[in-house]
């Protein structure tokens, strides 16, 4: 029922305001300020890794760069060449996204290997790596075969904080499962942001200034939840378990019941949570699942009130950047979220370059190859294209076969046991007399 009034309010949002999901592409500086030395020092790590065939890269100041015969250095304006070669490895270190999106496109008939190097933030797991290409590739992300981690870049060179560069290998035959080499996190947290005016509730700072209690060790500092509101009104608080981690699951989901019950009282403010991934921890049998929304063409005073509307449906989720969001809603319950949008007539985007996405990721474990990264599966997608579909069931035309708890009813007993992996209905629109 949580989700099915999640649903509700997000269909009478965008119903309401005529919002349009889309994507949130990064800005990135102009190609020729990139440092020789951050060029050089990708390509370096590059050499070093051992390659059937001969390695063309291809950098903005090629002339500036040492190179040896197993790796040759190009200018990008060499792409189209090489790429037609078959019987070279072919890497373009940090291109113009619009480059790479068209040769795509171009190639679409064709059969084509190359990778191409990027570069996020030192502090994205594996799911904001996902993010990160989604933002920047969107629908062509379904080229993608692996994604690899690189090589750290020293802050105050590419950017003024440290960053991660990273290498996507792009293929004409992909099977939809990319196989992503990421980093092991060094320390995770809860995180949370919300209203200042949160802290002064006297049942808030009880739970926090509890002598030894389960949620006595958080910090203020600025975490992963982005202040897309501004005005610096806004706390940031990020939890971890401490010596009394026993109840620390409860009272931290008590802790948000109670911030998101207070600021959905107002027209205004959101509560955002970015909860922990133990990726150490996970068993293969596990799955880590994320719907991503890119709402650019939104205006700020829309996407507050949509994050006021998650926030009132009890919705766990965080702005990434100041237009994209990160839902805690999952396989059938994010399809069912778009089919209530098109019940509702709401203009949801289906082009190449729009839609809200989906992230699957799953069989984490260790990479044998290098004990400090992790080795996992990921598909993702625009979530119309999704195999799993929401179905419509009119209540008023089941009589007495549907009864409550549906599941257990003969009508739920059914579906269950003649449709394989069925899941069963989240979400009940009394008013429409109808199951989605």
């Amino acid at each position: 029922m949580r989700v099915a009034l999640a649903l509700s309010f997000i269909c009478g949002y965008l119903w309401k305001n005529q919002g349009i999901l889309c994507f949130d592409l990064i800005s990135h500086e102009s190609m020729s300020d990139i440092p020789v030395e951050v060029q050089q020092l990708i390509v370096d790590h590059i050499k070093a890794q051992s390659r059937k065939s001969s390695t063309v890269v291809l950098c903005h100041t090629s002339g500036l760069l040492v190179s040896d015969a197993s790796c040759q250095v190009c200018t990008h304006n060499k792409f189209e060449e090489y790429l037609s070669r078959k019987s070279v490895n072919l890497i373009s270190v940090l291109p113009s996204v619009g480059a790479v999106r068209r040769a795509l496109k171009k190639d679409v008939n064709d059969s084509f290997s190359f990778e191409a190097v990027f570069a996020c933030h030192h502090s994205v797991d594996i799911l904001g790596v996902c993010t990160d290409l989604l933002g920047r590739l969107g629908t062509d992300c379904k080229y993608i075969q692996e994604v690899n981690f690189l090589v750290k870049i020293p802050g105050d060179t590419l950017r003024k904080y440290e960053t991660i560069s990273y290498s996507v290998l792009f293929k004409s035959d992909c099977d939809g499962n990319v196989r992503i080499r990421w980093k092991k996190p060094t320390e995770q947290y809860d995180e949370m942001m919300f209203p200042k005016h949160v802290l002064s509730n006297n049942n808030v700072s009880s739970i926090l200034n509890m002598p030894g209690g389960p949620l006595a060790c958080h910090s203020k500092k600025r975490n992963g939840c982005f202040d897309f509101e501004g005005g610096q009104n806004n706390e940031s608080l990020s939890f971890k378990p401490g010596n009394h981690a026993k109840n620390y699951q409860a009272k931290l989901s008590e802790f948000l019941r109670l911030s998101q019950m207070i600021v959905g009282e107002s027209p205004t403010g959101a509560v955002q949570i970015r909860k922990r991934i133990n990726w150490r921890l996970l068993k293969n049998s596990e799955v880590v699942e994320r719907s991503v929304l890119f709402c650019r063409h939104l205006e700020h005073s829309q996407l507050c009130q949509f994050a006021n509307y998650l926030t009132k449906s009890s919705m766990n989720f965080y702005f990434s950047s100041r237009t994209t969001i990160v839902i805690d809603v999952s396989g059938i319950d994010a399809s069912v979220l778009v089919r209530l949008m098109h019940y509702a007539e709401v203009p949801v985007p289906t082009s190449e370059i729009q839609g809200a996405f989906s992230i699957s990721i799953r069989n984490v474990e260790g990479y044998a190859g290098d004990r400090d990264l992790l080795d996992s599966r990921v598909c993702f997608g625009r979530i119309g294209a999704l195999n799993s579909y929401p179905l419509q069931i009119k209540c008023k035309e089941l009589g007495g076969l549907l009864s409550f708890p549906a599941e257990r009813s003969a009508v739920g007993t059914l579906l269950q046991r003649e449709i394989f992996w069925f899941q069963f209905p989240k979400c009940y629109l009394y008013q429409r007399g109808s199951v989605c």
